[in-house]
């Protein structure tokens, strides 16, 4: 969070999305999912989060190891920018 200048005091939630736990800090500044097996089926509801808390810019993070393949992680990124989400990042 530090790094991309979020403060760490920031208000945090926590949604269930697509059967996925889904991390807000800031009102959806940075969303972030650590869960395993992620597909494409989270983008839309996830996208549809996004709107909902209309940050001014929203990053998502997710695990690298954790999509279920390379093409979700890809349709996934690519629905995301499609979206303007500003970054879609993965540790």
């Amino acid at each position: 969070m530090l790094k991309y200048g979020i403060d760490l005091t920031l208000h945090a939630e926590k949604y269930d999305i697509a059967d996925k736990k889904i991390y807000s800090i800031g009102f959806g500044a940075l969303l972030i999912c650590l869960d395993d097996n992620i597909t494409k089926e989270i983008t839309i509801p996830l996208v549809d989060k996004i709107k909902e808390l209309s940050p001014e810019t929203s990053r998502v993070v997710f695990k690298d190891n954790g999509f279920a393949s390379d093409s979700d992680k890809t349709n996934i990124k690519e629905t995301l920018k499609i979206n303007n989400v500003n970054e879609f990042i993965t540790i």
